[in-house]
C-alpha cells in the first residue's frame, strides 16, 4: 500500500483556491489541476509500505498527536517549485501556522524513523500543491502564472487533526482512502 501522513485542507481554503483557479484564465491549462477533494499538506510520504507496519504507524501517529495542540493556518501566497520561470509544482504557501506545521512534520518524520522510514533530507516547506507541471510552458502561460492571485484573508483554517492516507493511483488521478485519524490534544505541549 502507498501511504502518507497529511493534514487535510479546510473547506474555506478549498473554495478560495477553486475560485482563484476559475478566475485565472488557466482553467484548461496544459496540466491537470489537483481535485479540491484531494487538497492536503503532506507531512510525510511513506511510499509503498508493508501492511504489517499499519498498526505501528497508527500507534506512532497517535503518539505524535498527543503532543500537539490545534493551531490556526492562513494560506495566501501563490508560488511554484523550483520557481515561476521553470514551474514543476504550483502551490499556495502558508503564512500563519507554518512554524507549527513544520514542527508537526518533523515529529512525524522522527516517529516513523524507527520503523525503517528514512528521515527527510530536504527542509520541510509547508505548501498546498494545486498542480504538477510536466511539460515546458510557453510565454503566455508563464505570464498568467506570474499574475496569479494570492488567496484572500478568508483562506484560513484550524488544524485539529492529521491523517494516515492510502493513495491509490488511477488513470484519472490519485484516489485517497483515510486509514486513520489523529486528533491533536488541546492544551498539550507543542503547537
Amino acid at each position: 500500500m502507498r501511504l502518507f501522513f497529511a493534514v487535510p485542507v479546510p473547506g474555506t481554503v478549498k473554495k478560495a483556491v477553486t475560485a482563484s483557479i476559475a478566475s485565472s484564465g488557466l482553467v484548461s491549462a496544459p496540466w491537470r489541476w489537483i481535485k479540491a477533494d484531494n487538497f492536503h499538506i503532506t507531512l510525510k510520504f511513506l511510499g509503498e509500505t508493508d501492511p504489517v507496519l499499519l498498526k505501528p504507524l497508527i500507534a506512532a501517529g497517535h503518539s505524535v498527536a498527543e503532543n500537539f495542540s490545534p493551531f490556526e493556518t492562513v494560506y495566501s501566497r501563490f508560488g511554484a517549485f523550483p520557481d515561476l520561470k521553470r514551474p514543476r509544482v504550483l502551490f499556495y504557501g502558508m503564512d500563519a501556522g507554518a512554524r507549527e506545521m513544520t514542527s508537526l512534520a518533523s515529529v512525524v518524520d522522527g516517529a516513523v524513523e524507527y520503523l525503517g522510514f528514512e528521515r527527510e533530507k530536504k527542509s520541510f516547506r509547508p505548501h498546498l500543491t494545486i498542480a504538477r507541471v510536466k511539460t515546458e510552458l510557453d510565454a503566455r502561460v508563464k505570464g498568467i502564472l506570474r499574475s496569479f492571485a494570492d488567496l484572500p484573508d478568508a483562506a484560513t483554517g484550524i488544524v485539529d487533526h492529521f491523517l494516515l492516507i492510502r493513495s491509490i493511483l488511477r488513470r484519472s488521478g490519485a484516489e485517497y482512502e483515510e486509514i486513520a485519524r489523529f486528533d491533536l490534544s488541546p492544551g498539550s505541549g507543542q503547537s
